[in-house]
């Protein structure tokens, strides 16, 4: 039997799936965006540009662009698979807050602390848009109306998303 929505039990194998399965999609679409956009920009793929702050200006790095555009694709791929992972928005936030806390973390561990304004402004940039994408598109999803059976004169269910509707409106509806 399904539970009344908000008297789910905490699953945490499923919790620990979905971030784990957030972190590796975004890794991998940054991975190929940043093979893209190398490839485009006709620098050369390093694995530092995953983790390590540097690669990010603009001014001192002729990776910098291409790591820049890397992440903001990868921020929208991030809130599409928000969207298909987690499946509610207001969770959306907490899975966003975890992926970028995990990124730092890897960031700091790989290369010191981020010294430039680039990665700081990059990292707010796409997690809000990694949030907004996100929470809008499964904000979408749960505000459609749910569609509730009625009998018709037969017997049969008639499908209708007006609450207000009574079955004579139905049949009425069926018939034109």
């Amino acid at each position: 039997l399904s539970q009344p929505l908000g008297t789910e039990k905490f699953d945490a194998p499923l919790v620990i799936s979905q971030i784990l399965l957030i972190q590796a999609g975004g890794y991998i679409s940054l991975i190929f965006f940043l093979i893209f956009f190398d490839s485009l920009f006709g620098a050369k793929i390093h694995i530092g540009q995953l983790f390590y702050y540097r690669t990010f200006s603009i001014f001192y790095s002729t990776r910098g662009i291409p790591t820049l555009l890397s992440w903001v694709f990868t921020g929208v791929v991030l809130g599409v698979l928000l969207f298909l992972v987690v499946r509610r928005s207001k969770m959306c936030f907490d899975f966003t807050v975890t992926f970028y806390f995990f990124h730092i973390v890897l960031s700091i561990l790989f290369g010191g602390f981020p010294l430039y304004w680039e990665w700081y402004f990059i990292m707010g940039l796409t997690s809000v848009g990694m949030y907004f994408i996100g929470h809008a598109a499964c904000w979408i999803r749960e505000s459609r109306a749910i569609a509730l059976a009625q009998k018709n004169s037969n017997g049969g269910p008639v499908y209708t998303t007006d609450l207000n509707m009574d079955s004579d409106d139905v049949e009425d509806q069926k018939l034109d």
